[in-house]
């Protein structure tokens, strides 16, 4: 100290201003590299909507890879029952025969497979007549003899990843008889008063004050198996219907108003007793039924029958099952 004096007590003067300096700096550069909770949720909801658009980008690109795929099956398929008729000229292949065209095997004779990724569903027509559907996962396109890909599935086949159903009653909408019908005290006939679905319904009317009073339908399908039961009721004033699958244990009831009411019942089949659309009703007080559906299974569907589109009759129109997609 004596031998520097004051220029030493100026050095460290200096360096005191230097070190606050310092100290001011990084307390500034701490808060500038501090996030607020603002900024962090701007951050948030940026990398939300980026992750957003990414998901939405990639469900695009693969709804467009299925679709593509099962358009390119659906060409290609074409073209090998194209090829197989030039030896087989006007001859529409079986449902064997369609396997092996596919599958370059012969160990199923199935309408519809599963190959390489894709479902085959095939129907057979007359001289050369085909269709074809082909699903990638819920994408489909059809085909057929004078028709080129598009999307869709042919009658009578499912479409877009569901399988087609089949409602099991013959003549559900009463189109053309009352096969297989039988009447429960009451009188039973075809009748265009009231319709649901197409021209006709059944009219009951009751011959006496009974719980019983209705029509009844032999009961399918195979003991064991769970059905799914539905029909639409008219009613021309206020009445007590039960609908009841006896041979499957179930039913149910309500008091309806006047129009149509809907009712529907799920069980398995256990003997061979009716399924009945009954009333508890004074005597000569019709009600009508209409669009009767069994179904295989506990899922409820909306009505269709052979005349339904994308539908088709299993037999006789309007005097048989039909198959198509859930509509």
């Amino acid at each position: 100290h004596r031998r520097y004096g004051k220029p030493q007590q100026r050095t460290n003067h200096a360096h005191c201003h230097k070190y606050v300096e310092l100290r001011f700096i990084m307390a500034t550069i701490r808060r500038t590299h501090a996030f607020t909770i603002v900024e962090l949720l701007i951050v948030i909801v940026v990398i939300a909507i980026l992750a957003a658009i990414s998901i939405v980008a990639y469900n695009g690109i693969q709804e467009r890879a299925r679709s593509s795929a099962s358009a390119s099956s659906s060409t290609q398929v074409a073209k090998k029952i194209k090829v197989w008729q030039v030896d087989n000229e006007a001859t529409s292949p079986t449902c064997g025969q369609f396997y092996t065209i596919v599958t370059n095997t012969s160990s199923s004779t199935a309408c519809s497979f599963d190959y390489n990724g894709t479902n085959y569903q095939y129907a057979a027509g007359t001289n050369g007549a085909y269709c074809v559907t082909t699903t990638v996962v819920d994408k489909s396109y059809k085909v057929s003899d004078n028709t080129t890909p598009q999307a869709g599935g042919c009658p009578g086949h499912g479409q877009g990843g569901v399988g087609a159903v089949t409602n099991l009653i013959p003549n559900p909408s009463i189109e053309s008889n009352l096969t297989g019908w039988n009447s429960v005290s009451a009188t039973i006939a075809r009748s265009n008063e009231q319709r649901r679905t197409g021209s006709y319904s059944i009219k009951v009317t009751p011959s006496t004050s009974s719980t019983y009073t209705g029509a009844s339908i032999a009961p399918p399908g195979n003991n064991g198996t769970v059905y799914t039961f539905s029909a639409y009721v008219y009613s021309t004033s206020s009445q007590y219907i039960n609908f009841a699958a006896d041979g499957y244990g179930v039913n149910t009831g309500r008091t309806i108003g006047a129009g149509w009411s809907y009712f529907t019942v799920t069980g398995t089949k256990v003997n061979n007793n009716p399924l009945y659309i009954r009333a508890s009703t004074t005597a000569g007080i019709p009600f009508y039924v209409d669009s009767i559906m069994v179904t295989e299974g506990n899922t409820q569907y909306n009505y269709a029958d052979g005349n339904t589109t994308d539908w088709i009759w299993n037999g006789t129109a309007n005097n048989s099952t039909s198959t198509g997609p859930p509509v």
